[in-house]
């Protein structure tokens, strides 16, 4: 350990700009680390793949790895964008992003997680409503709670599917989808089921006899105002 602290050491003269992030090179991030500060890394999977990988054209003599992840976060911690510090992770130009691009390399909703996993998430989004497909990307960076059904993205219109969950959230996103941060949509209004409405009106009367003498309708329409939200 006193061998790679020299060694981190002398790499910083010759490497001024690392000294603020001289702890990625002591233990350099992992991707799932990076993806938790930075979701949008989700979509690399060029990137992400390098989580060993060195940087070639820093020098070969030191024993520590400058690894493509850790230049990325370096990179966006000096105030560098998405695009621009992916770039330079993998040396490669940015490509054209399309449902296709995004979902390459990924595989069948079974093939990405573990399958008790995939047991959990797919149960929880029946309960809520929404049949994943088999061929839906599931991302965890979108998920409010293990099956969000809005994290399971569609292998058809992904991009678009991204884009309005990020939009109605507020969410910041870069690079396959760029969405710009601001405050979350409010909820769209929920009107008062018609059956819960008749059940509160019965029992205002029960409690208010006299209320018998008002309108059925006019009573309903009362409820629905102090219990839902009008349309």
């Amino acid at each position: 350990m006193d061998h790679l602290v020299s060694q981190v050491k002398e790499f910083l003269k010759e490497n001024a700009s690392w000294r603020k992030d001289s702890d990625l090179l002591m233990i350099p991030p992992t991707a799932e680390e990076v993806m938790a500060e930075f979701p949008e890394m989700a979509w690399e999977t060029d990137l992400t793949g390098l989580e060993c990988c060195r940087i070639p054209h820093y020098p070969v003599e030191y024993q520590f790895d400058v690894t493509p992840l850790a230049l990325y976060v370096k990179m966006r911690h000096s105030g560098q964008s998405h695009a621009m510090a992916a770039m330079c992770a993998t040396q490669k130009a940015p490509k054209a992003m399309s449902d296709r691009e995004l979902f390459s390399g990924i595989g069948r909703l079974d093939q990405q997680y573990e399958p008790r996993y995939i047991e959990e998430i797919v149960y929880n989004a029946r309960v809520h409503g929404y049949n994943p497909n088999p061929n839906d990307m599931y991302m965890q960076n979108l998920a409010r709670f293990p099956g969000d059904p809005e994290a399971f993205v569609p292998p058809t219109g992904g991009r678009g599917h991204i884009k309005k969950v990020c939009e109605d959230r507020g969410l910041p996103c870069e690079g396959a989808v760029n969405v710009k941060g601001r405050e979350p949509r409010p909820p769209e209004p929920v009107r008062l089921a018609a059956d819960l409405a008749e059940g509160i009106v019965k029992k205002r009367i029960q409690r208010n006899p006299d209320l018998a003498k008002v309108p059925r309708k006019d009573l309903t329409q009362q409820v629905i105002e102090d219990h839902g939200a009008k349309k």
